[in-house]
């Protein structure tokens, strides 16, 4: 996963996101769950800090005009 810019949709809480971050070049995890966002950030590892961010929103209200991924994730999101 070297070098992808990821997007996580479901990301939840984090749980996924923390296991590859270190492998990818960026990563957008987004969740709908405002709630699980908070605990994303809040058990952000710092060294992940720059290269991962999360936003509350579902696939379909993701508002990232002009941004490219090279890989999208879907993990207990249905």
């Amino acid at each position: 996963m070297g070098g992808l810019r990821v997007l996580e949709l479901g990301c939840g809480h984090g749980r996924l996101t923390f296991r590859y971050a270190d492998a990818a070049a960026s990563v957008l995890g987004v969740d709908p769950n405002a709630h699980e966002i908070a605990r994303a950030r809040a058990d952000l590892p710092p060294e992940l800090a720059d290269r991962v961010s999360f936003a509350v929103a579902g696939a379909a209200e993701l508002d990232a005009p002009h941004v490219t991924f090279d890989l999208a994730l879907f993990s207990h999101s249905l």
